[in-house]
């Protein structure tokens, strides 16, 4: 006969045999179905970091300069090879000097970096346009005449005729600034007045063979024309005698002394000491420079810091204390803490993009943290759970013991016959196998049962 209690084996609901099984050989998937998203949600994270991440820098780079021969450029040089030693290719290109280099800088070309003279950013210029990365090194103002000469300082060169350098050097456009504050150039320059645009070699030629009664240059001390002009005989260098005023007018020019005998103890150059005003010379870029080549320029400028030893202390330069526009984020990174970590023991392309991917730590800290600590509870409850589920079939077989039908007994006998099967197959992770065998040992138990009571009820 057929009873109600008959029936709920055939059942094929959640809790039955079959439905049970299934859910049990998922179990072995339960730790994809629950690190799966966990991970899939880092991976979108990830690529939405990405976006933000700066591009890798380029392998080469261009560098406004000045004349071939200068300091400029020979400071260029010490770029270049510091460069290629990281595998980048830096182009040096040669201008007239500091104003060209504003001018190529303000254009639309692939000339994002350039060294200009203190004192020469164009009126027109908005300081937020470019950012100063260093001040390398104090170059002064060298004023020489002929000997003999009754010029004692520059107001004596009014009316005679001066060489105030190359158009758009640095150096004309500080003699300008110089010749203004001293009434040699007015707005109407006096005809005995004659002011000639030579610079470099081509004045100091000039001004030997007395073609003009002064040049000027602005370079470094260990300049070697500066040191062949100091130590020529026939050519005396005129001193900047009010040197703190021009510096209290003009704060790009600082008030320094070049001390006896600093250029030739041997020789005694110079005799004695002679104040000068002195701009400095400014690394400065535009806002497409990439970061990573910061740290190399000012590692390469303090390499070189010698030249700037003659007129100041050696931790001096490269710094930012001349600066004339707002300093770079880098540089002032450099200059708190150094090179980084990553570039001091990495190649610089593998630091590069260590240092890039530094946004991508957001992601893995806000998602990853989380995640490790959440994915573990879960797993195991997801484990456990279908484990457990197991005991509702089992309970569902020890409460129907009792009932005396043999069809019954035979179908649970049948399942649990299959649940064995199933239990050698299935994998469970080390963590849980207390659970596995527990339910195993529950599992023969209710088999036991089973089976005792279907001996009675055969031998009733």
């Amino acid at each position: 006969m057929s009873t109600a209690s008959d029936e709920k084996p055939e059942q094929s609901d959640k809790t039955g045999p079959a439905a049970l099984l299934g859910e049990f050989r998922e179990a072995q998937s339960v730790f994809y179905k629950t690190w799966g998203p966990a991970l899939g949600v880092m991976f979108i994270g990830f690529v939405i970091a990405w976006f933000f991440v700066e591009p890798a820098p380029p392998s080469h780079l261009t560098i406004a300069a000045g004349p071939k021969g200068g300091a400029y450029y020979a400071q260029a040089e010490v770029f270049r090879k510091h460069f290629a030693e990281n595998g980048i290719d830096l182009k040096i290109l040669e201008t007239a000097g500091s104003l060209e280099n504003y001018q190529l800088l303000r254009k639309d070309n692939d000339i994002h970096l350039a060294i200009v003279q203190g004192g020469t950013k164009p009126s027109d210029l908005a300081e937020q346009s470019l950012e100063s990365l260093a001040s390398l090194y104090l170059e002064p103002l060298w004023i020489f005449s002929k000997q003999p000469s009754s010029y004692e300082e520059i107001r004596d060169l009014n009316g005679h005729s001066i060489a105030i350098g190359n158009p758009s050097s640095g150096t004309e456009a500080i003699m300008k600034v110089v010749l203004k504050a001293n009434g040699i150039i007015k707005k109407e320059t006096p005809a005995t007045t004659r002011i000639v645009t030579n610079g470099g070699k081509a004045a100091a030629l000039m001004v030997k063979k007395g073609e003009v009664d002064a040049a000027s240059f602005v370079l470094p001390p260990d300049n070697d024309l500066i040191r062949q002009l100091m130590g020529d005989a026939e050519l005396k260098l005129l001193p900047f005698i009010r040197h703190r005023a021009y510096h209290q007018l003009y704060p790009y020019l600082s008030d320094v002394t070049l001390v006896q005998g600093v250029l030739d103890l041997e020789q005694d150059i110079p005799p004695k000491a002679i104040p000068l005003i002195a701009p400095a010379a400014n690394l400065v870029a535009a806002a497409e420079l990439h970061d990573a080549f910061v740290p190399l320029l000012i590692e390469a400028a303090d390499r070189n810091r010698e030249q700037s030893n003659l007129l100041a202390s050696a931790d001096e330069f490269p710094s930012l204390k001349f600066s004339e526009f707002r300093p770079h984020a880098a540089s002032i990174d450099y200059f708190k803490s150094g090179h980084s970590l990553l570039y001091r023991y990495l190649p610089f392309w593998v630091a590069s993009l260590f240092d890039r991917m530094k946004i991508m730590l957001l992601p893995l800290l806000t998602l990853t943290i989380p995640l490790i600590k959440i994915a573990p509870p879960v797993y195991r409850w997801r484990i456990r759970s279908r484990i457990y589920r197991w005991y509702v079939l089992l309970r569902q077989m020890d409460q129907q013991v009792e009932e005396n039908h043999a069809e019954l007994f035979s179908r649970q006998l049948k399942a649990l016959q299959t649940m064995e099967s199933e239990l050698e197959t299935i994998k469970v992770p080390l963590s849980y196998m207390e659970e596995f065998y527990n339910l195993q040992l529950h599992l023969e138990l209710v088999k036991r049962k089973i089976e005792q009571r279907a001996d009675q009820f055969e031998k009733q």
